[in-house]
């Protein structure tokens, strides 16, 4: 977020909502207080902030976090695998070594029901200056139907919740 803002570059964020939400308002004062400065690269007036999460939505929210838990398992295997072979040691764990518990423990992934997963969103976007949310719907070991489905209720259940949480028409 602080090479972003002093850039003034577009950014988008993971990790938990208290990261995310502590991100996103140093890199909109950052870009701000170096609104004139000699590295800015983007002649936006004010450049975007965004954040990511993967997301899984089902009807039922306990099978949504268990097959959610399941496919982080394989999310993570899937990016991590050519690191571990090769035995070099990683700079972060933003998988949390396949602990998909606690990728829904600390937000980083939203499973559950459309109310919980607006919930999860709602929990970034109303406490920042975040101007969007990247999603992520195909991960680890979700197959195509699950995806679809997922994204589905994600447009006609989820958006509409968080809109209205934002105070925004759909």
């Amino acid at each position: 977020a602080d090479y972003a803002g002093r850039r003034n570059l577009n950014v988008v964020l993971g990790g938990s909502a208290e990261r995310v939400i502590e991100s996103a308002h140093h890199h909109k004062a950052t870009a701000a207080a170096h609104r004139n400065g000699p590295a800015r690269v983007n002649p936006d007036p004010v450049p975007t902030t965004g954040f990511t999460r993967h997301v899984l939505v089902d009807v039922d929210g306990e099978r949504a976090r268990r097959r959610a838990a399941e496919s982080w398992q394989v999310y993570d295997h899937n990016i991590t695998t050519h690191v571990r072979r090769l035995g070099e040691q990683r700079q972060s764990n933003p998988t949390l070594d396949g602990d998909g518990e606690r990728a829904m423990e600390l937000g980083l992934l939203a499973a559950g029901n459309p109310d919980d997963v607006a919930a999860n969103l709602l929990a970034v976007a109303s406490h920042s200056p975040v101007d969007y949310s990247m999603i992520s719907c195909c991960w680890g070991s979700l197959d195509h139907r699950e995806a679809m489905a997922s994204f589905e209720l994600f447009v006609t259940e989820v958006i509409p919740r968080v809109n209205a949480g934002l105070g925004l028409t759909s």
